[in-house]
Order: structure tokens, then sequence, then C-alpha cells
């Protein structure tokens, strides 16, 4: 391990810090990129995780039954030195599937509107590339894989 390797996988901060925005910027998942696996586990407090995703919690309107949503509807947390498409991609699916619990629409609106799935789908997508871009270049940066 080389000095520099040595230095980041005792970083006690992210190495990198990102927003992802859905709904022209009313809800925010961030995104935190930590050097290391061992130090992304010691943030998120599992032994096995490469990447993670924390979902913040949302309350219900008692008058009117409706999901009231915070604007900052989580974390991610990816390691660097074990990053992949297929990471990226699973934690962004674990917060798509918590935004669509929370902000909707639901499936039975996507079945009866094609439209509507499509711009989730489009959404999510852009977002997957500017993240995976980031860390990408992050990761050309700092040299660690």
């Amino acid at each position: 391990m080389s000095v520099a390797e040595r230095a980041l996988s005792k970083s006690r901060r992210p190495i990198g810090r990102w927003r992802i925005e859905i709904m022209n910027g009313k809800h925010t998942w961030y995104v935190f990129l930590w050097p290391t696996k061992e130090r992304l586990r010691v943030v998120v407090k599992d032994k096995d995780a490469v990447g993670f995703h924390h979902p913040r919690p949302y309350w219900i309107n008692r008058e009117t039954g409706e999901k009231m949503a915070p604007r900052c509807m989580g974390h991610i947390h990816i390691a660097l030195d074990h990053y992949s498409h297929g990471i990226v991609m699973h934690e962004l699916l674990h917060a798509m599937m918590h935004g669509l619990d929370v902000l909707g629409p639901t499936l039975e609106e996507m079945a009866n509107d094609m439209s509507v799935e499509e711009d989730i789908v489009h959404e999510w997508s852009k977002a997957f590339q500017e993240l995976y871009r980031n860390i990408w270049e992050r990761d050309q940066e700092l040299g660690v894989r």
C-alpha cells in the first residue's frame, strides 16, 4: 500500500460529496465517497458493505393521511476502492425505490401513463450517469484503482 493509499484509508471524512436532485431539485440525496470499504464500514456500521443507502424517514399528515417527505431523502455511501457500475446502480435503485414509495407515482399510475414511467427512468438514468462520472473522475485524480 502506497503512502497516499495509507493516508486515504485513515481519512475520517469522505473524499467526495455530491447531491442527487430529483423533481427539479425539490428532493435530494447526498452521496458520500469513502476511500476504502473498511472506512465505509466504520461509518455505516455494516461489516459487509461496499455501498450503502440510508433512507431518511417521512411522516404522515394526520389530517390527510398523505406521506410528507423531507427535502433530503437520504444518504448514499460508496467505497472508492470497490465501486463498479453495479454497486453504484444498486444503491441508486434503493434510493429510487424509497423515492417512489414516499413521493410516488404508484405502479398503477405508471401503468396507465407510460410517459410517467419514462420521466422517472430518464431522471434516474441522468442521476446514475452524473454520479458514476463524478466517482470515476475522483478515482482518476487520486489513482486509487
